[in-house]
């Protein structure tokens, strides 16, 4: 066992007294050591797998998060453009609506004209 490193082989039992009893009780504690060895690696075998994959779903969400920072921008972008398009309409309006209050205001001279020909007689529509 000194030479092989693996504590995993059992001491010969020669004798059936105390020697033998200590040389029994050392392999069951050379076994335990062994058990808790390979239950160790297999720990550090479980938890390198377990890192891998948390730090491969790390950069999915990371990539994820920067997809869904670009979709708001551009969002963020489309709604200024429809903000500044709504405010251009906006003010078309103002001002189609001064223009409509202006001329209420203002009869013109078709409306005027209008009045004066519907006053005379019309000798045109008999013919």
């Amino acid at each position: 066992m000194r030479l092989s490193k693996n504590i995993s082989e059992k001491i010969a039992i020669l004798s059936k007294d105390e020697i033998g009893e200590i040389m029994h009780t050392l392999n069951a504690l050379l076994s335990d050591v062994a058990s808790a060895l390979n239950n160790a690696k297999d720990n550090a075998i479980e938890n390198a797998s377990v890192a891998e994959e948390l730090s491969s779903t790390s950069l999915q969400i990371g990539k994820r998060a920067e997809e869904e920072a670009n979709v708001v921008q551009m969002t963020t972008q489309e709604a200024k453009e429809v903000a500044h398009a709504i405010e251009d309409a906006n003010a078309q309006s103002q001002q189609v609506k001064a223009l409509t209050e202006k001329a209420q205001k203002k009869p013109s001279k078709c409306t005027t004209s209008l009045r004066r020909n519907h006053a005379q007689p019309h000798t045109n529509r008999a013919k």
